[in-house]
């Protein structure tokens, strides 16, 4: 088979766009292939085992086993939650907030996202914090694929409770995070290759806030003096802001992405 009869036949299933993305994922460069003659039996396996996994309903990201983000490579797998480019702003917005003195500490980090590209863009030292050990292996990888394994230290661990330690809280200014914020309820009514991210990163508890409650009432005392950036569903600002004003907190901002919608929120604890 030549590689533009195998094309035009999957694109059939697929469509075009996603067709040729899986092809240059899996070889480097569409064009290339198919300036190929023929299609090899170890290509023609190896993209159709690929496209059953798509027809099954996963994420492109996994199928190809990376996905970019700030223009830098990042591995992903089903035991991370797949880098979105709401992310990239939450990380545009620390970087004009910020200075290579600063310290984070990424609370949830996942696939090491926002720590890599804070220590990549920033020259930030800081901590990469993850209660899966799954999701720290890749994080772990992600940073040493983009040079920045000296300046992250990776810890497991359920949620602030590291900064309960004298020197990494004196050390820290700066805690951001993309926690999880979809209602329980909603899980089910998202998209179905959503559905196959893992659960405990999407899951925000009832309402979306049980994370953002944790944050500024169970920890009050940890969070005091630092910076906090925070992504958020565009629903709960009000909540939000009523969690943070209960807390004896007033300076806050709130920040819109590029649709002109509440996604962020700076708060100076």
């Amino acid at each position: 088979m030549t590689p533009r009869a195998l094309f035009r036949k999957l694109a059939q299933q697929l469509g075009s766009s996603t067709t040729k993305a899986l092809i240059a994922a899996i070889y480097g460069d569409f064009a290339r292939f198919v300036a190929q003659e023929r299609v090899t039996s170890e290509q023609a396996y190896a993209i159709h085992q690929s496209a059953l996994r798509l027809l099954r309903g996963e994420p492109v990201q996994y199928v190809v086993g990376r996905c970019e983000f700030m223009s830098l490579s990042f591995q992903v797998n089903p035991d991370v939650l797949i880098p979105r480019s709401d992310t990239e702003t939450l990380v545009e917005i620390v970087l004009e907030r910020s200075s290579p003195e600063d310290v984070y500490f990424d609370l949830g980090t996942g696939s090491g996202a926002i720590a890599v590209a804070l220590s990549y863009y920033g020259k930030m030292r800081g901590y990469a914090v993850d209660i899966s050990n799954a999701a720290l292996d890749i994080a772990r990888k992600n940073a040493q694929l983009n040079g920045v394994s000296e300046k992250i230290r990776f810890i497991q661990c359920d949620s602030l409770t590291p900064l309960w330690n004298p020197s990494i809280y004196r050390e820290v200014s700066i805690i951001v995070s993309n926690p999880p914020y979809i209602p329980t309820h909603m899980l089910k009514s998202l998209p179905p290759e959503v559905q196959r991210e893992p659960r405990i990163a999407l899951d925000g508890g009832p309402d979306g806030l049980a994370h953002y409650r944790r944050i500024f009432q169970e920890f009050r005392e940890l969070i005091r003096g630092k910076r906090i950036y925070m992504e958020l569903a565009p629903y709960e600002a009000k909540s939000l802001e009523k969690i943070i004003r209960n807390a004896g907190v007033r300076d806050y901002t709130f920040f819109e992405d590029l649709d002109s919608i509440v996604r962020y929120v700076e708060v100076q604890a």
